[in-house]
């Protein structure tokens, strides 16, 4: 039995350690695309991906908070609608304006 729970320890920490990864690659990749796409300063860019990171921990805990599947939708959707405002305190008006552009393109699959 105490081997059996050592397993399942060590298969969450190992999930967990992937998930941590795949959060930072996918931040270093969204802070590169806007670096490239925004022409961010290397500050800005480091501010993005630390902001991007702030999210996915807050996402994370929302899910480990809640059992139910509708209150983590709706808690993951309050999270990221602020995602906007604190690109925006990072980002030049020109590149905030630059940066909403690209967004509703690509939601509207322009």
């Amino acid at each position: 039995m105490k081997n059996v729970l050592i397993l399942v320890a060590m298969l969450f920490l190992g999930t967990s350690a992937m998930a941590q990864n795949a959060a930072e690659q996918l931040s270093h990749k969204i802070a590169d695309k806007m670096r490239d796409t925004l022409d961010l300063r290397t500050e800005q860019r480091n501010m993005i991906y630390g902001l991007n990171m702030q999210l996915y921990h807050q996402k994370a805990q929302a899910r480990s908070e809640s059992k139910s599947p509708d209150s983590v939708r709706v808690k993951i959707q309050r999270i990221e609608n602020g995602r906007d405002s604190l690109y925006k305190a990072v980002l030049t008006d020109a590149q905030y304006r630059l940066y909403l552009s690209r967004k509703r393109s690509l939601i509207n699959n322009n």
